[in-house]
């Protein structure tokens, strides 16, 4: 805690900023719990170069207090998540509640399972209803895929989906309206519903996430056009050439003549890790048949390169530098995303997310 206090201060002497702050409220029962606090500079964030750093404080707490105060100097609107740690390599934080700072704005935010309630502004009391809503949701969610019911997990998505729909429309000018449609995952609702905000939903703290929540879903729905093209026509892979973890440039068509699966992966990414094992069932049955290019997004040289030994990947893995030109050639849209391409090199099939049909698709193929 002294820690997160002497960053912010030790970056804020000297500069005109105004007084804010922030109190947190625990149950009896998180006494001793480890905790990360994150304070996000929201328009910094946003509205960078993609070469510049987002601009963040961040430390890890332990609860010794069931309420404890923190003090902010702020010139600019700051977003403070609280989150639970990762529990191993392919968890990640959790954020457990999130208010909206102004300098000089206080906020108390109260804590406790699946329950956030903050005292402030209008937009962090509606974002705290908001959140509490997802965060008991997604235990529903959770616990119906421990069991495997597909059926409650399909109701139950689109039942999550609806909810949000439903705010926005009958609150779209409320400044909680645009947090609620950064919720939405759908990226033709979120396209549909940001023609409904109007007012403070447009001039609220939260709206340049949910502005850039709009433009990524316009962009995913343009490329998923492109995709559905590709799958429909016989369109020649992209070309492209990449360093594997030995500093080797490797191209694709150095595998010309043989089936080609490009996996669009990260280390960051729990349903890619969790795809693995088919995967390398996949390229032990059909071994010779076919290659496994992997291709590595969003990560760290070194993040890859651990995660390639530490998961003993048995195929070509390669890393693709900040910028993204391979995955924007490719039109990627989520992750993981595989594409199947034949030995004469065309784009048999792109598969965005994790897929029940890949398996099944590729066996009736290598027949």
């Amino acid at each position: 805690m002294k820690r997160l206090l002497s960053l912010i201060l030790a970056t804020l002497v000297g500069a005109n900023y105004s007084s804010a702050g922030i109190r947190i409220s625990f149950p009896q029962i998180w006494k001793g719990k480890t905790l990360s606090i994150l304070q996000t500079y929201i328009k910094k964030a946003m509205k960078r170069n993609a070469d510049e750093p987002v601009h963040q404080v961040r430390d890890t707490v332990e609860i010794k207090e069931l309420t404890f105060d923190i003090p902010l100097k702020l010139d600019v609107a700051t977003k403070v998540n609280v989150m639970t740690p990762k529990r191993n390599e392919s968890d990640f934080d959790h954020t457990i509640g999130e208010a909206c700072i102004l300098p000089g704005e206080d906020v108390h935010m109260i804590l406790d399972e699946n329950i956030v309630k903050n005292e402030g502004s209008l937009l962090n009391k509606q974002m705290a209803e908001i959140y509490t809503y997802y965060m008991r949701s997604m235990a529903c969610y959770h616990a119906a895929r421990e069991c495997g019911d597909n059926k409650k997990i399909a109701r139950l998505a689109n039942e999550y989906q609806q909810w949000y729909c439903d705010w926005i429309r009958n609150n779209p000018a409320a400044p909680g309206a645009s947090y609620a449609l950064y919720q939405l995952s759908d990226p033709s609702l979120i396209v549909e519903y940001s023609a409904l905000l109007q007012d403070y939903a447009l001039k609220s703290l939260f709206y340049p996430y949910a502005e850039n929540h709009i433009s990524r879903a316009q962009c995913i729905l343009e490329r998923r056009a492109v995709q559905r093209n590709w799958n429909e026509q016989e369109v020649k892979a992209p070309d492209f050439t990449l360093n594997n973890q030995h500093e080797e440039p490797i191209s694709l068509s150095d595998f010309k003549g043989k089936w080609v699966i490009l996996d669009f992966w990260g280390t960051w990414c729990a349903p890619c890790l969790n795809g693995m094992p088919e995967l390398k069932e996949i390229y032990r049955a059909y071994n010779g048949k076919i290659e496994i290019v992997g291709i590595d997004c969003n990560d760290t040289k070194n993040a890859w390169q651990d995660a390639v030994a530490r998961l003993a990947l048995p195929w070509v893995s390669l890393y693709q530098p900040e910028g993204g030109e391979v995955s924007s050639a490719y039109h990627v849209t989520a992750f993981p995303t595989k594409v199947v391409i034949t030995p004469d090199g065309v784009i048999k099939k792109i598969y965005s997310g994790a897929s029940p049909t890949f398996k099944s698709d590729l066996e009736n193929w290598l027949k």
